[in-house]
């Protein structure tokens, strides 16, 4: 097992019982503080693999993390200071998983602070070895859900711009070619099942050429 300045990642291996929450699961744990990790390591004895990273430094962890095929990831500290705000915002960025934090002391605006970051989990003064189990899933869970959330909105925020992409197409053509707007949305239809594009493709084109296609008149 590794030092608290350390910056090489350990293993802990173990064959879970088939009932254990956590069976199956391959974890993280980053913190410099030997008594916490020594908490965290009994604590998630049934985890399939935990990894121990002796640094919260954000470069490492994501690679012992990455290195680890880890699942969940735990970071631990003192204070929820502005240093340790920067390592999990850096995180955040690079690593798509449930991170949760469990520090000793924080300021009365922390918890929504490190929540609003990402933190599918954010708890202070509550190392209790019999509550760690149950804030992992509870974590995981809420991790899913906020990613579901994303999710659906980058869809119907995507499926709005190509509506409004359509239709600028459709009144280009009703303009410039003097059509209805079936006629214009079957126009661009057929060009896209004549091309094997898309019916978005293709409304892109005719936008992107939109000042060079013939007026009809009449």
């Amino acid at each position: 097992m590794m030092n608290a300045e350390g910056l090489e990642a350990t293993m802990q291996q173990t064959m879970p019982p088939a009932t254990d929450p956590l069976a199956g699961l391959r974890i993280a744990i980053a913190d410099a503080t030997r008594e916490r990790l020594d908490i965290l390591l009994s604590a998630l004895s049934g985890a399939q693999q935990v990894i121990t990273i002796g640094t919260v430094s954000a470069p490492q962890v994501a690679q012992a993390v990455r290195d680890g095929d880890c699942q969940v990831l735990i970071l631990g500290a003192d204070d929820a200071d502005e240093a340790f705000a920067t390592e999990l915002e850096s995180l955040m960025k690079t690593l798509n998983m449930p991170i949760l934090v469990f520090v000793e002391r924080a300021g009365p605006d922390a918890a929504a602070a490190f929540v609003r970051q990402g933190a599918s989990a954010f708890i202070v003064d509550g190392l209790s070895p019999s509550r760690i189990a149950p804030i992992i899933m509870a974590g995981m869970e809420r991790f899913r859900l906020v990613s579901a959330l994303q999710n659906e909105l980058i869809k119907s925020k995507n499926e709005l711009s190509a509506r409004k992409v359509i239709e600028r197409a459709k009144g280009l053509l009703m303009e410039q070619q003097k059509l209805s707007e079936s006629e214009a949305y079957d126009s661009i239809r057929r060009l896209a099942m004549a091309r094997g594009k898309t019916v978005l493709d293709v409304s892109e084109t005719i936008i992107g050429l939109s000042d060079v296609l013939p007026k009809r008149h009449g």
